[in-house]
């Protein structure tokens, strides 16, 4: 905008020169000052292109660095998830281990309670026939 009324007001300058230059002859002073306007004129322009350049440049750069900021975030988000999941594999491969130590140990305590059972019938095998026998003997 700033740019736009400095080259307007710079064009109202020439103006006026042109207009002074139809009605009197071209003096060097004003020739002088006319090639002084254009090179402020110039000047203008391109501080005003290297400003623009510099903007594109800083706004380019301000892109990769999120972009940067942006990948780094998520290759530590996957990280994370990855580590959770090793935790997570963990967490289940030693529940698995705890329910196997514990059918383990079912196991064992239910053929301790067949050989108990199996000693005890064998026990009540051997009483019955002598039971049997103290019947007979006393009848």
């Amino acid at each position: 905008m700033d740019l736009l009324q400095k080259e307007q007001a710079l064009q109202e300058l020439s103006g006026d020169f042109k207009e002074d230059a139809h009605h009197s002859p071209i003096s060097p002073i004003h020739t002088k000052d006319g090639n002084r306007l254009q090179q402020i004129k110039d000047q203008i322009r391109s501080l005003e292109k290297s400003r623009l350049r510099e903007e594109i440049v800083a706004r380019r750069q301000k892109k990769l660095l999120v972009r940067h900021a942006r990948q780094k975030y998520l290759e530590e988000a996957a990280l994370r998830e990855a580590e959770l999941l090793q935790e997570l594999d963990r967490e289940r491969t030693s529940d698995v281990e705890h329910e196997i130590e514990r059918l383990r140990l079912l196991e064992i305590e239910r053929a301790r309670t067949r050989e108990l059972r199996h000693n005890l019938d064998l026990e009540k095998e051997r009483q019955t026939p002598a039971s049997n026998l103290n019947c007979f003997c006393c009848m």
